[in-house]
């Protein structure tokens, strides 16, 4: 910028055209958002060891959308799920996490390349977005499988 320092790179995850594409054609659960089929289906494919599917179940769809956070011990409340999900987990399996996962890595790079190249973020004139799903794929398996941050593996091996 004008003075000199960088400007900043902001991307968003659900930003590019591939996700939300995936999501809606993966999707089977009728509503969701949080814990939800696509949710649980990521972490199935990025942190398996951290998903138990025993505790999944979903949430009952709402009538409206309301303000406010999903409650757990208000039975009462509109925004009230048992289980904190809103969305079906059951639904999830890992090969939806990896298609997922694929559409946003492929949205990121894409972003993070126009960003580069001084363009507007989420250009659609870059191609070749295999080689950031291939690099978080190498750190993602040398991360240790035991509740690690995440973010700081990732940031102490080189990849930000």
């Amino acid at each position: 910028d004008e003075d000199g320092a960088a400007a900043p790179l902001l991307l968003w995850i659900h930003g590019g055209p591939r996700y939300p594409r995936a999501a809606k054609a993966l999707a089977e659960q009728s509503h969701g958002s949080h814990a939800d089929e696509l949710e649980t289906s990521l972490m199935l494919a990025i942190a398996p060891h951290l998903v138990d599917m025993a505790r999944a179940e979903p949430s009952p769809a709402v009538r409206w959308e309301t303000p406010g956070a999903l409650t757990p011990s208000d039975p009462n409340s509109p925004n009230y799920s048992r289980s904190g999900s809103y969305g079906d987990p059951t639904l999830a399996t890992p090969a939806k996490g990896e298609a997922l996962l694929t559409a946003m890595l492929d949205d990121l790079e894409e972003q993070a390349a126009s960003f580069i190249a001084g363009g507007r973020a989420g250009a659609t004139s870059w191609h070749g977005a295999r080689g950031a799903q291939e690099a978080a794929g190498r750190h993602l398996e040398r991360l240790p499988r035991g509740g690690d941050l995440l973010l700081s593996e990732l940031h102490d091996s080189g990849v930000d």
